[in-house]
């Protein structure tokens, strides 16, 4: 929510968007500061740094639900098969692999 209504609002800046992208990742790191601060993690954990990959995903797809889905992944990882891959680097995948295709696989749901 605050994304959209960030980008309505700098709608006609010249780098409006990215302002807002920025601005909610920004607040998507704050709001996980003290969650991380409690399990004794350090601010250079990274987690932070997966704001801006689930707002691009919220923005392509246009559904929350897909970007709260995929962040419930990468909080809980739970894998059917046993692989030698960490869970966060296959939800990095996921993440990528959802910003780059979504707008194919939309374009093949409008036809």
């Amino acid at each position: 929510m605050l994304l959209d209504q960030s980008v309505l609002k700098l709608r006609d800046r010249r780098w409006g968007f990215h302002l807002a992208l920025v601005g909610s990742q920004m607040f998507f790191a704050l709001l996980h500061v003290p969650n991380r601060h409690l399990q004794g993690f350090t601010l250079a954990g990274g987690a932070e740094g997966l704001g801006l990959p689930f707002a691009l995903v919220y923005h392509r797809a246009g559904n929350l639900l897909i970007a709260v889905g995929v962040h419930a992944v990468n909080n809980a990882p739970t894998m059917l098969v046993a692989t030698p891959l960490s869970g966060q680097f296959l939800v990095t995948v996921l993440l990528v692999g959802l910003v780059a295709a979504w707008p194919v696989l939309r374009g093949r749901q409008e036809r």
